[in-house]
């Protein structure tokens, strides 16, 4: 049986970018766009190119793939019912988003899953271990799930350094050796990733290509 790894994250964690790449450089065969609630960074985008890597992108099709609207693919509870294919999701961040994913319980829970919470800590809302712990009891709370895996994503964009990194790392290693959640990578970005050594504190480097444009660079 394929396993089915789920992302989540608060808005601004980058979970769509993980998401990308943890599907493409692992050649996953499937990835799910669930996230109904944020217009700018949507797997759905990427449609094509996945395509062309012989990868599915579950989402919306024909007139609904670029609405704004609050839609779900009806091919997603087939595709996790298809136990022969390894799948992501990428899952909206806040509690609409859990909710959604919190339809497909039943079918992830005896299928098994590895739900995994991607961080940043210069983000409104996980910017402390404080936070970070009430965010994790809030999607679990709502969604009925629970988070398996924390991964590290704390970045300033271009200003990211290995101070920040590595503050990042510290802090989501102290939430998870208190709710003892399996914590082993962070994420750089390619273009930030010079100078910062593969692993920081036992975790090691995920190097991540920028497969999202902000809308004002399209």
């Amino acid at each position: 049986m394929k396993k089915v790894i789920i992302i989540v994250g608060a808005f601004g964690s980058g979970k769509s970018e993980y998401s990308a790449n943890l599907t493409y450089q692992n050649k996953i065969s499937t990835i799910i766009d669930m996230d109904i609630m944020n217009p700018y960074f949507r797997t759905r985008e990427l449609t094509e190119k996945f395509f062309k890597q012989g990868i599915e992108v579950v989402a919306p099709e024909g007139a609904f793939r670029h609405t704004e609207l609050p839609m779900l693919s009806p091919k997603i509870q087939a595709r996790l019912k298809d136990t022969t294919k390894e799948i992501v999701i990428d899952v909206g961040g806040d509690s609409t988003g859990m909710k959604v994913l919190g339809r497909y319980k039943s079918i992830l829970n005896q299928r098994g899953y590895d739900l995994r919470m991607v961080i940043n800590i210069k983000r409104p809302q996980t910017s402390t271990k404080t936070e970070i712990l009430k965010s994790i009891a809030e999607f679990e709370a709502v969604s009925g799930m629970k988070i398996t895996s924390l991964v590290s994503n704390s970045n300033l964009m271009e200003l990211t350094d290995i101070e920040l990194i590595t503050q990042g790392v510290e802090i989501i290693d102290e939430v998870a050796k208190e709710k003892e959640i399996n914590f082993q990578e962070f994420c750089v970005l390619k273009s930030n990733a010079r100078g910062i050594p593969a692993k920081i504190n036992g975790k090691k480097m995920f190097v991540m290509d920028y497969f999202f444009s902000k809308p004002w660079e399209r």
